[in-house]
């Protein structure tokens, strides 16, 4: 079932927690205005029912940190990473880093 995420949107965790209002609405993802801290995205899976105007999500307040993501597609890079998919930047910037450590075996 797809819940119908709109702006406004009072948003809660499966335990109940109400984390905030929905402040704006992307094909995968939504942006949640949390009050007195950072907002936040959230991916529009995690939403599971849709009552009141309520969005209650799939994952208890336990779980929401291991979901923020700071852009709304912040989750396509992460799923779809691996080692290999590295830039090469990074990749000389971590043998350069590891060729300046010193060398405690000798």
């Amino acid at each position: 079932m797809t819940v119908e995420i709109t702006v406004g949107a009072h948003v809660i965790t499966s335990d109940g927690k109400e984390l905030g209002t929905v402040k704006r609405v992307e094909a995968s993802a939504f942006l949640l205005d949390v009050p007195h801290n950072y907002d936040y995205w959230l991916q529009t899976e995690l939403a599971a029912t849709l009552s009141n105007g309520r969005i209650q999500l799939s994952i208890d307040s336990e779980q929401v940190g291991a979901y923020k993501m700071d852009r709304p597609r912040d989750h396509n890079q992460f799923m779809a990473g691996t080692p290999t998919d590295r830039d090469r930047a990074t990749i000389q910037g971590e043998a350069l880093r590891d060729s300046n450590r010193p060398n405690m075996s000798q």
